[in-house]
């Protein structure tokens, strides 16, 4: 259950989106960018499927370039869960994800709830305390 097997397992990178950085503490938010940013040229390197998600870019904007160049494409969004969106949790299983990394931004919000749902369905989730941030 804790083990991660690079077959069964997505990244989630939630929101790390440019209006949305404005509002975070800017030093907490480099490191959060430079932590997600590892974590998603890792996965990449590994094989492992990196879903990033984006909250209604018309007014958030799109994910950040330093992690978007790395990204293959988004699913959006306007729920505070991931998985409010029919198109993320197809994603997961498309994947055959059963373990899922998560970063990204608002912590209390967004993250949050994803998390919950993503347990609530079963999967094992791995929450980056260091690739996370909030106001």
């Amino acid at each position: 259950m804790f083990k991660l097997n690079k077959e069964e397992t997505a990244l989630v990178v939630i929101d790390v989106q440019e209006r949305l950085v404005v509002a975070m503490d800017q030093e907490i938010y480099a490191d959060m960018l430079s932590n997600t940013s590892k974590l998603v040229q890792g996965a990449n390197v590994l094989g492992v499927p990196v879903i990033a998600t984006q909250q209604y870019t018309k007014g958030l904007g799109g994910t950040v370039g330093e992690l978007a160049k790395d990204i293959d494409g988004h699913i959006e969004k306007v729920t505070f869960s991931s998985c409010g969106e029919e198109t993320f949790e197809a994603a997961l299983k498309e994947k055959g994800a059963k373990s899922v990394v998560v970063a990204g931004m608002e912590a209390h919000v967004c993250v949050l709830q994803t998390v919950l749902d993503l347990l609530e369905k079963g999967y094992n989730v791995h929450v980056a305390a260091d690739a996370i941030c909030s106001r």
